[in-house]
């Protein structure tokens, strides 16, 4: 663990699109002030389905002057890791990841490649395989082969997005994963989500923070969810969300965040 984890204190694992991204400029740079005043006490970890790229291009667009850098970044729905200031993979964590799917690719490609109703995703992903989904139906079909392979399957965003990870990996899993490689545990951090696609990141036995503009699917699931920790359902959006759960999460590891900018 390098030395500037020592000094920090809180983990703070999050979602981009919709949660640390989402809730208006106002709500966002509350936020974004806060992580930026307390950064020797915060780790912040971005935990998306973009890849490194497309969390790069953010910070070219005006619409985000005030994002803040992350420390590290799980990216591509938990199959890749890296530390965000060099670039570089975090390797006791991407290894575990690159062992677990093995010659995935070949072998999902064989499954379900040209099934009716299934179509790739652009992009070149090294330890998933990503695709767009027609219906239901579809989905729960593809899935079914895929978890038959032994391979873990999450659908998304309304059932649009199919994503086929390796065995025991997605965003939770592999958050904890990289908390141990910092010497933490999950009593240092807290995590936020608003899509089902974080459902594994939510209950990963970490304090978790579902922010208010969730999708519908995932409140769904929260009604049904009965694990320890308990999930808390923040009425407010994205940025705000997670500001609300910050404090309803008191923590003493850092001083308490603002209110909520109306």
């Amino acid at each position: 663990m390098e030395p500037l984890q020592k000094e920090r204190r809180l983990i703070l694992g999050t979602d981009l699109d919709g949660t640390f991204l989402g809730g208006d400029r106002p709500q966002r740079q509350a936020l974004y002030r806060w992580i930026a005043a307390h950064r020797d006490r915060v780790v912040l970890v971005f935990v998306t389905g973009r890849d490194r790229a497309l969390i790069e291009a953010l910070y070219g667009d005006g619409d985000w002057p005030d994002l803040p850098a992350p420390d590290y970044a799980i990216g591509d729905v938990g199959t890749t890791v890296t530390d965000w200031r060099t670039g570089q993979p975090v390797a006791a964590v991407q290894d575990w990841i690159a062992h677990r799917w093995g010659s995935g690719s070949d072998r999902v490609a064989v499954l379900l490649d040209g099934l009716p109703g299934l179509r790739r995703q652009p992009g070149s992903f090294q330890y998933r395989r990503s695709y767009f989904c027609e219906d239901a139906a579809t989905g729960d079909r593809a899935i079914a082969l895929a978890q038959a392979a032994g391979y873990g399957a999450i659908l998304s965003d309304g059932g649009q997005f199919l994503d086929i990870l390796p065995p025991g990996v997605s965003k939770g899993p592999t958050f904890l994963r990289l908390l141990e490689t910092l010497g933490h545990g999950p009593a240092d951090a807290i995590v936020a989500g608003d899509t089902l696609n974080d459902w594994s990141l939510l209950t990963c036995g970490v304090p978790a923070i579902a922010v208010g503009n969730r999708e519908p699917a995932l409140t769904q699931r929260l009604s049904q969810w009965s694990g320890q920790p308990p999930i808390y359902p923040s009425p407010q959006p994205g940025a705000a969300g997670i500001l609300d759960g910050l404090r309803h999460w008191a923590t003493a590891r850092v001083p308490g965040p603002p209110a909520i900018v109306p």
